[in-house]
């Protein structure tokens, strides 16, 4: 989907995480008319499909997404979970006890730690 504040825009999958004014966390799917943590307000959502995959990890849990020329939005890497700063102590913790143990992945596009939490605790996801 593209949210757009009227002025820039920014792509992202209905079930992103994204930070609104008041600290928490939305799907993008639930934007419209809601302010962005950098205060400008969601005036349009568009529904659109586009080709590719991006799901970043970092140790934060966010990261930033260019909103045109000069903005940035922030995003979580917990897509298709609400309130996704919860989880991340817990997330973090399997993600280091998994790596101590086995090691850094470097053989799969998808962590193992990650696969195996997405079958474990698929029942909190949102679909």
């Amino acid at each position: 989907m593209e949210i757009s504040t009227g002025l820039e825009s920014f792509k992202t999958s209905p079930y992103h995480n994204i930070a609104v004014l008041d600290g928490s966390y939305s799907f993008a799917k639930d934007l419209l008319n809601k302010n962005l943590h950098n205060g400008q307000i969601v005036k349009q959502i568009k529904n659109i499909t586009e080709k590719g995959i991006y799901a970043p990890m970092t140790r934060s849990g966010n990261y930033f997404v260019q909103l045109g020329e000069e903005g940035k939005v922030l995003a979580h890497c917990f897509a298709h979970l609400k309130y996704p700063q919860y989880f991340e102590p817990i997330v973090n913790f399997i993600w280091n006890t998994w790596e101590m143990v086995y090691g850094e992945n470097k053989n799969s596009d998808i962590h193992p730690a990650a696969a195996w939490m997405m079958n474990n605790f698929a029942f909190l996801v949102e679909k």
